[in-house]
């Protein structure tokens, strides 16, 4: 059976359905990433802005920042437990606005698999990122079953049930992370190798340049 489309512009039933879930993969993941105290944190797809309280909670921040594409799901984590302590806009994960460097650590939590996109939001999270923070996230890993709806899905195929895939579930496979992941580091090399050509080309001219200003001119041997 083909892909159903997804949406996530109903927040509420979405904070019903997956809130508790949520909030019980959020501290885990912090565990791993172990970040600084005081850190700038951007939250890519924030949702009902679970992953933004937690941060809050454990992760003793400067600020955090999360930004969404729906309009419902930020007024929703405008109204929820991290209100007035995180800031939420809406935003595209693939256009964020935002300077370079603005961000100690840019996170997606249980949305990377969702963006069309994904290597531009990749590019863009890097972008905002100081050099020397992080660029973090984290799925359900849909292709294992290994999500929240994988008992019932599994449960309802042994009774011959066509379920349906989940949109992502590809995109959620531990290869296609890598994958996605290489693409983008070799499209940061490709980038440096770029600018440090610039650079090279650049200081050659700027140095013959410089020699030809400052190299003596000769006596013409004409009376």
């Amino acid at each position: 059976m083909a892909e159903l489309p997804i949406k996530f512009d109903d927040s509420a039933a979405y904070e019903r359905a997956m809130r508790r879930w949520s909030r019980a993969v959020a501290p885990i993941f912090l565990q791993w990433l172990a970040p600084p105290a005081s850190a700038r944190w951007l939250d890519v797809g924030c949702g009902v802005g679970v992953l933004a309280h937690t941060v809050l909670e454990l992760g003793s921040p400067a600020t955090v920042v999360g930004i969404d594409p729906e309009v419902a799901q930020i007024a929703q984590a405008s109204r929820g437990p991290a209100a007035g302590r995180a800031a939420f806009q809406v935003a595209d994960a693939c256009r964020l606005p935002f300077a370079d460097a603005s961000f100690d650590i840019a996170a997606a939590a249980l949305v990377l698999n969702f963006i069309a996109e994904r290597s531009q939001a990749m590019a863009e999270m890097r972008r905002v990122t100081r050099g020397g923070g992080s660029v973090a996230a984290y799925v359900w890993d849909f292709a294992e079953e290994l999500s929240p709806s994988g008992p019932l899905r599994r449960a309802m195929r042994r009774f011959g049930v066509d379920v349906p895939a989940i949109p992502g579930t590809a995109e959620s496979r531990i290869e296609a992370l890598r994958s996605c992941l290489s693409r983008q580091r070799s499209s940061e090399s490709r980038r440096e190798l770029s600018r440090s050509a610039w650079r090279t080309r650049t200081s050659k001219t700027s140095g013959k340049r410089r020699r030809q200003a400052t190299a003596p001119r000769r006596r013409s041997s004409r009376p």
